[in-house]
This record gives structure tokens, sequence and C-alpha cells, in this order.
């Protein structure tokens, strides 16, 4: 390639990336970190995540003095397409080879790509505890590998699964639209739906980390554990958000009810006093079933009975009473939440709309991604296809009959015949 096509074509991918930061992908200072907003912080803080956005605020941040040298460095100075041209070897590895696809029966895809860590952050050898290391997928690369075999507009969560242990623990990974105004999201971030090319429904893609985890002991709940865990995650798609800055063992008040632990991380407090509850969405699960708020963020409960619902909450030991305890409203719900935006809206805090019919039919693809050298050992795949059978009636339980949950490969069709 001569020098001035060498030039050219990095003008055009200079112009494409100054497209991207013109339509507003910068002005976000969190970007910076891998955190776009309304997603779980374990998903994008890792190197992929954060080379992407750190690239685009790179260029969007050029200064004055580097814009006078040549023809091209008129338009963007030489010291930002150096910057840029190593921001882009960083970010075009070689595509890993596209992974080997398997159905295990009618529940579950397995990818096996060269290495996991093709489409996973690897371990960070400075962080001693991997489970605490911000890491994720390459989320979109797999959506990608599956729409080729799967009927990819069918599926409303897909539960990425590895075979050990990776970086990042279990969470809630990338979600894809927000479920309602007022409700799921910070108040001042009114959702605009996006979806992954290809997947109309997704909602979420939750990084369920090892399948040996299906097995992992939860206090209260008997049992196969997986499908609560799975139940836990997917729940992370609705939960709602009380104002930042709530501390989990600050003392009762009326402006601030203890409703969520720490302060938006969608977890309820532990600190509930009828037996079994808060249920799936406490930050440890302490039962099988959501419970009526959960329903009332998900849809599935309007505002009038779920209303009706009233949970005892234990006040911490402090400047209240010890051992005195408060009643939890929807309402008092409701109020927390019109705190968390930091603008206020008309009706901020209850749901709009109040229900929604599209959360009754649900669709949910569980996928294995593994390097070729790792081996699905038979007692994971046993319990992979065990939670596969349970999870519809399990979650029916979960939901109080509100809702239903398939659990199935569905070809793509191209290759169903």
């Amino acid at each position: 390639m001569t020098p001035k096509a060498r030039a050219i074509r990095m003008l055009a991918v200079v112009a494409c990336l100054t497209c991207l930061v013109a339509a507003g992908l910068v002005i976000h200072p969190p970007v910076a970190e891998g955190r776009p907003p309304g997603i779980e912080p374990g998903w994008s803080a890792g190197l992929r995540g954060r080379a992407f956005f750190s690239a685009l605020l790179d260029l969007g941040n050029r200064s004055a003095g580097e814009n006078s040298a040549s023809w091209i460095s008129g338009l963007i100075g030489h010291a930002s397409v150096a910057r840029i041209a190593d921001g882009l070897r960083a970010l075009s590895p070689a595509r890993p080879a596209p992974p080997d696809v398997e159905f295990l029966g009618e529940s579950a895809v397995v990818l096996s790509y060269d290495s996991v860590y093709d489409v996973h952050d690897a371990p960070d050898p400075a962080i001693s505890d991997a489970r605490s290391q911000a890491a994720g997928f390459d989320t979109t690369r797999i959506l990608n590998d599956l729409a080729a075999h799967v009927d990819a507009s069918q599926y409303d969560f897909c539960l990425l699964y590895t075979v050990d242990e990776v970086p990042g623990w279990v969470h809630a990974g990338p979600r894809y639209s927000t479920p309602a105004a007022n409700i799921g999201l910070s108040n001042s971030g009114r959702g605009r739906p996006h979806t992954p090319l290809g997947w109309p429904r997704l909602r979420s893609a939750p990084h369920m980390n090892s399948l040996d985890l299906l097995t992992m002991r939860l206090p209260g709940v008997q049992g196969l554990t997986g499908t609560v865990i799975a139940f836990h995650e997917i729940g992370h798609y609705w939960g709602v958000r009380m104002a930042r800055g709530v501390d989990v063992d600050a003392a009762w008040t009326p402006e601030k009810p203890i409703a969520w632990l720490g302060a938006a991380t969608s977890h309820w407090t532990r600190t509930w006093i009828d037996e079994g509850l808060p249920g799936i969405m406490s930050g440890t699960p302490t039962g099988r079933l959501y419970n009526a708020f959960d329903l009332y963020a998900m849809g599935l409960m309007g505002y009038e009975e779920a209303s009706t619902y009233a949970y005892a909450v234990e006040r911490p030991d402090g400047p209240n009473e010890a051992g005195a305890d408060e009643r939890l409203t929807l309402d008092d719900l409701i109020y927390g939440l019109s705190l968390a935006g930091g603008r206020y809206y008309s009706g901020d805090g209850r749901r709009d709309p109040d229900t929604d019919e599209s959360a009754r039919d649900l669709r949910a693809l569980l996928v294995v991604v593994k390097g070729r050298d790792e081996q699905i050992r038979p007692k994971q795949e046993q319990n992979l296809l065990r939670m596969a059978e349970e999870m519809p009636a399990a979650w029916s339980e979960a939901t109080w009959g509100r809702s239903t949950l398939q659990v199935q490969v569905i070809p793509a069709r191209g290759l169903k015949d």
C-alpha cells in the first residue's frame, strides 16, 4: 500500500471514529472507566470495554497544538494519529476462530473457542481474588456467533456459563433495555430501548460463571440451587434502585426507608423479619420466590394489588430503639425510588406502565462458553440438563404462577430443515 493510500485509509478510520464521537458516545465520564450507564459494573470494566471507550475519549480530547503539521495532521494532528493507530491495533486483535457449536439435546448450546479467554477478560495477576476482578464476556461476539446457529429473535435472556471459574464471579451482565419508566434504572435515565442486532427481545445476558456453581449451597434453599441463582441474575433486569448514598447499616429514617442493599445494587436488605423473605433478590437468596414488590417491578403485579402487601424490616441498632421494626410498604419503596434520579419527574418511583404483558411469556437460552481443550464433566452436564428441565416449573412457582419461562434451543431458520 502506498503512503498516500495509507493516509487515506487512516483518514477514513478517523472520520468514522469522529462521527461516533459526534454522536455523543464520549460525553459521559463514567464510560472511560468501562461503565456505560445502566449496566452492571462488573460487565464492562474489563480491558475489552475500557479500551474501546478510552480510544474514543482520546480522540475527543486532542489538544489544539496537535492540529497544524500537515494535510492530515491539520485535521487531527500527528500525535492523535499515532494514539488512534495504537488504540486501533489494541482493539483489533486477530479475530478468534469461529467456535465449534454443539447442542446438548434441546436444552443448551456449547460454544468451543480456541480458549475461553478469546471471548472473556483474562485473569489479572495483580488481583489476588479473581472473584473480585471486574471482568466479563465479549457478549457481542458471543451473541453474533450464536445467531448463526439459533433463532436469536426468540430469546429474552441468554445465560452464559463456563466449565471452570473465570474472573468476575456471577453478575447480571449487560442489560439491553429499560423495563419501565421510573423503575429499574436511575429515574434520570428514562430508558431508550436498545438491543443487539438480531436479538429484538433480548433483555439481558447474565454472566453465570462455572457450571460447578449450579450446586452452590444457599442457606434456606433446598435442592438444586442453579435455578435460584439464574432467576436472581435474570431478576436484575428489573431490579429497582434506591437513592445513592444509602448505607445498609444506617438507622431507619422516614426519608430513606431501608429497602435495598448497598445503595443501588439492586438487592433487598438481609434484615427482613418474615420467614423466607425477602426471597430470590436478597444479596444471598433466602428462598425460591420473588416477593410482591419484585413482581411489581417486573410488571406482573399492578400497583393496586402490590399495595396490599407490607413486609417487616428490622431496624439496626443505633439511634433507634433496638429490636424495633418497620413495616415496609410499596409506597415506602416508591418514595425511596423517587429520590434516585437526581432530577425529579412527575410520577417518579411508580412504575410506568403499571404492568407489562410481555413479561408473562419469556424464553431463555443456556449457553456454555469454553475452550476447545476443556471438557464438560459428566456431573456438570447432568446438572445443567436437570436445571433446564426444572426451570419452567420453578419459574412459574417463583412468579406466583404469573409468568412462563421456556428453556429450549430453537435452531436458526436455515438450520431447521
